[in-house]
């Protein structure tokens, strides 16, 4: 007789709990199921990033047997056409909406889906990746259609991640390109890791099932269940809703006119952080891995918006990483593609806008003139 009121009051209890959370499996539902991927992003960038369950930045390989992990930064196979505005001006006036479209591949990289096989390999940032910008004026894009030869953006990546990926060791591209932002390099360029050729053991069926896994990791199916695992663990909502209750304090911002920069902290030497000698050794071990692959390394350093204006956004020191790098890299022998100077004369001869006003990355006249000087540079070692 004791047992019926003690499970009465734990159905109740269920019962409340239920009550309480049902608005919240709603919302949940609603945006997992229903409503687009960037419902609740004010960019496409964040809708489609990958939400790693580990504070790491290194991705895995594509040929990696975590049964739920996707290989690229972004989701795959995906399409959206939408408008979007830059990280510097969210939620302000002067925000500028731009229409953007974005193509990922099978391998969750900004690029439609192709099974031809790529002659050059971008490796890059969020500028390669073409952060606010849309497809068509992408780098790897442009340069594409400059070379008439199939160009992959390896981007948001390091270098290792390049190293290890199965696609790349058993069909290398002819050349690979390091198409870095000043600031980005600590990122790029990690201790070089060697790439595993032995399997862990595992029990004999898990083995079957994980290399099974391995196996359809890029089948559409399978990769859209990748994906839904990932949206419905990591709803956009929640940070949406929390920006909004608990709103963080902005970066501070330098307005030049209808310019925004970051005020970053740095130093005339360039980006805190970043050294021109350990970035040239750096660059210098990798050269001589891939020269062992066949490869042919290229590196084009990209300028920051703030070292382009440096007038208006570093008080007016005009910063010299840039010029020291691309100086040292050619010292000892490395191939550059120098755009620091080409951009300064865009700038302050012929006042051409370089950067979007509402945030850090380039605008599509600074890409033309990007791809225009690195198409030039691949073609010169007898491309």
């Amino acid at each position: 007789m004791e047992n019926r009121p003690r499970k009465s009051e734990v159905r109740r209890f269920a019962e409340r709990m239920g009550l309480f959370l049902s608005p919240f499996i709603l919302l949940w539902s609603v945006e997992t199921f229903i409503l687009p991927v960037n419902f609740f992003t004010f960019r496409v960038w964040e809708a489609l990033l990958v939400k790693r369950y580990l504070p790491d930045l290194t991705l895995p390989p594509d040929d990696t047997l975590n049964p739920v992990a996707l290989t690229g930064p972004f989701y795959p196979n995906m399409h959206i056409i939408t408008d979007e505005v830059g990280g510097l001006a969210q939620g302000t006036p002067e925000a500028v909406k731009k229409r953007v479209e974005w193509w990922t591949d099978r391998y969750g990289y900004r690029k439609r889906d192709t099974s031809a096989r790529p002659e050059v390999v971008i490796v890059g940032d969020s500028f390669t990746a073409g952060m606010c910008l849309t497809q068509s004026d992408t780098l790897a894009v442009v340069l594409q259609g400059l070379l008439n030869r199939e160009v992959y953006p390896l981007a948001t990546a390091n270098i290792n991640n390049f190293l290890r990926i199965r696609r790349f060791r058993e069909s290398p591209p002819k050349v690979v390109v390091l198409a870095v932002a000043e600031g980005n390099f600590s990122f790029i360029f990690r201790a070089i890791e060697p790439v595993k050729t032995e399997s862990v053991k595992w029990w004999s069926p898990l083995e079957s099932l994980l290399g099974w896994i391995n196996g359809h990791k890029h089948n559409r199916v399978f990769q859209s269940f990748l994906v839904f695992v990932n949206r419905a663990t990591h709803p956009n909502m929640y940070e949406y809703v929390m920006a909004r209750l608990w709103k963080a304090k902005p970066d501070p911002m330098i307005r030049r006119g209808a310019m925004i920069y970051r005020a970053v902290p740095r130093d005339i030497d360039g980006p805190i952080g970043e050294n021109p000698e350990r970035t040239i050794w750096n660059i210098i071990g990798y050269r001589n891995v891939l020269r062992t692959r066949g490869i042919r390394l290229i590196v084009m350093p990209i300028p920051s918006k703030e070292s382009v204006h440096y007038r208006e956004a570093l008080e007016g020191k005009k910063p010299l990483f840039l010029d020291r790098l691309n100086r040292g890299l050619r010292e000892r022998g490395i191939e550059v593609v120098d755009l620091w100077n080409p951009f300064m004369k865009a700038h302050e001869t012929l006042g051409m806008p370089l950067y979007f006003p509402d945030d850090t990355h380039w605008n599509p006249p600074a890409v033309r003139i990007a791809a225009n000087l690195l198409s030039q540079a691949i073609r010169k070692g007898g491309y």
